[in-house]
């Protein structure tokens, strides 16, 4: 496995971060998209004589219980990709395997949560920096306790809150949908018309729940937005 490992290593030493090319207005920040992560990986692997193959493997998709304005089914897919780094010189090859969800009503689940897989293949085997920052879990539990941990309160609670939305499989669509249901409720014309000290209690509000509450209760909000 020495040569395969050898060029992962060139791979990571030249390769360059990805342009973060999209732009959310709430929240202000950017990120990179797919094409983007795609794009200096492929640079970085074609110059250093690395191929790679994705394959995938596994695909489910179980019923939210939600349903759209039009009365389509809301389903969580779940696939699992195969990701095969090929050293295109001595053969050798190293595999691993990522997984990957999207909530959808249509035929667009399988792509988005393969998508995301490869997202998360990519930017964690070269350690890219994409502009969704996963912080540290406020609670780490070793063989015999817990240790908790403060998480200091974040500068901008918007986008803090925008990106867990989109780290949880929601699109861009879906996540503008919710902001405006936030400035809605809040009786502002747009989010960025929130006040500091309202947006803290929202971002407190969802950072309390788990990430499967957090998709019921969005997947909820969406649903009451489309059948109103």
């Amino acid at each position: 496995m020495k040569a395969i490992a050898t060029k992962m290593a060139a791979v990571m030493a030249t390769i360059k971060h990805p342009e973060r090319s999209q732009h959310v207005s709430f929240g202000d920040f950017h990120y990179a998209t797919r094409d983007d992560i795609f794009e200096c990986a492929r640079e970085a692997l074609v110059a250093n004589g690395v191929a790679w193959i994705p394959s995938m493997r596994c695909t489910n998709s179980e019923p939210t219980g939600k349903k759209t304005k039009g009365g389509d089914e809301i389903c969580r897919v779940s696939v699992d990709v195969e990701i095969t780094f090929i050293d295109t010189e001595s053969g050798e090859s190293i595999t691993s395997t990522w997984s990957g969800q999207s909530l959808t009503h249509d035929e667009r689940g399988a792509q988005s949560a393969s998508t995301q897989a490869v997202r998360f293949a990519l930017t964690n085997a070269f350690m890219l920096l994409d502009g969704f920052d996963v912080e540290a879990p406020t609670e780490a539990t070793t063989k015999n306790h817990t240790v908790t941990r403060e998480k200091a309160p974040p500068e901008n609670p918007g986008r803090e809150l925008v990106k867990r939305l989109y780290a949880l499989e929601f699109n861009e669509e879906q996540a503008t949908q919710f902001v405006a249901f936030v400035a809605k409720t809040e009786g502002v014309e747009t989010a960025k018309d929130i006040p500091a000290a309202r947006m803290r209690l929202w971002f407190d509000r969802m950072e309390k729940k788990t990430d499967a509450e957090v998709r019921e209760t969005v997947i909820g909000i969406l649903s009451q937005m489309e059948a109103a």
